[in-house]
């Protein structure tokens, strides 16, 4: 039987891989000297949510919820701890709404890594944009059934008489992780397909099929939290361990493609300006030494124009490369 203590150490270690993983991307995206994309964006808001998540899931396994309580036979409940189950129920709503979202923002970054991978095929944009519907009308699904599973509202905290099986949020857990799943095989369909194409390497061929096992694994997660959950009564300790892996999971799959790709990009980019100094080492030994020294007039008028002219030319055919090919390299 999973406790609050064990819950509560799994909360803190999962997030801290969690966040650990989405500041490495962070880390990466500075060290390539890239801008910040949309995908880079909802990426900080999963570390507000996975903090967010922390303190609400503190407090949670603190005051315990009214399932909790109804599981654990308890009787004769002081006013007080009455009150401090309430609030504990509320928080468990909470924590189902965060649970959700970053579940959500981990697909939405994933499917913007294929829409920048796939928008060249046609069939991968009608794919792509069947997956955003889809992707919206889970997320407001689950969340509506996640606030009205308890009808009237206060039967979510309350105890005695018995509320019925509406405490238990097995309708949110099976919606959760059903639709979870499906938008998991969606964006796992459109990886497949890579496979076939003509004009792969083994070595591109084996990234995608990572990353095809990865998306597995992360369906495999979920199919394995649920039934878990049950056989605890939806107990929350249990709900909250099994949820902590995973977000840390889902930050995993999410993030580790761009995280790979734009090193990869990085260090292609690092090659081809060594291929060009190696081409014109003249050229760029000049220039980095009139940067250095500031003695940019000691070279004569048509010299210092060609080299700036070759520098700016190279630096703009790397950008462009680089541009090209960002976030690509996993195919």
């Amino acid at each position: 039987m999973i406790t609050s203590n064990n819950a509560a150490v799994a909360t803190w270690v999962c997030s801290g891989l969690a966040l650990g993983i989405i500041l490495s991307r962070f880390g990466v995206t500075r060290f390539c000297r890239l801008k910040l994309d949309l995908s880079d964006w909802l990426s900080g808001l999963g570390i507000l949510v996975i903090v967010a998540r922390l303190v609400v899931d503190h407090y949670l396994l603190v005051d315990g919820t009214a399932n909790d309580a109804i599981v654990g036979h308890l009787h004769n409940l002081s006013k007080s701890k009455l009150q401090q189950i309430k609030i504990g129920s509320i928080l468990a709503l909470i924590a189902r709404l965060l649970d959700t979202t970053f579940y959500w923002l981990s697909t939405t970054i994933l499917l913007l890594f294929y829409s920048n991978l796939l928008h060249s095929l046609h069939w991968a944009r009608i794919a792509i944009r069947c997956c955003w519907i889809l992707l919206a009308a889970t997320y407001v699904t689950v969340i509506v059934v996640t606030f009205t599973e308890c009808h009237p509202f206060h039967l979510y905290w309350q105890i005695d008489p018995n509320p019925g099986q509406c405490t238990h949020a097995y309708a949110q857990l099976f919606l959760q992780g059903s639709f979870n799943i499906a938008l998991d095989l969606s964006i796992l369909f459109m990886s497949i397909p890579l496979l076939r194409m003509q004009g792969r390497t083994a070595g591109q061929k084996f990234r995608v099929t990572v990353m095809v096992f990865l998306g597995l694994f992360c369906i495999i997660i979920t199919c394995v939290r649920i039934p878990l959950v049950v056989q605890g009564n939806s107990a929350q300790p249990s709900r909250t361990f099994f949820a902590s892996i995973q977000i840390v999971t889902s930050a995993f799959v999410a993030n580790t493609p761009t995280i790979y790709g734009r090193l990869q990009n990085e260090r292609r980019k690092r090659a081809e300006q060594s291929i060009r100094r190696g081409s014109a080492p003249e050229t760029w030994w000049s220039s980095r030494t009139t940067t250095r020294s500031g003695a940019r007039d000691s070279l004569p008028p048509i010299d210092q124009a060609q080299g700036w002219e070759d520098k700016t030319t190279a630096e703009n055919d790397t950008a462009h490369i680089h541009n090209m090919t960002l976030d690509r390299e996993m195919v």
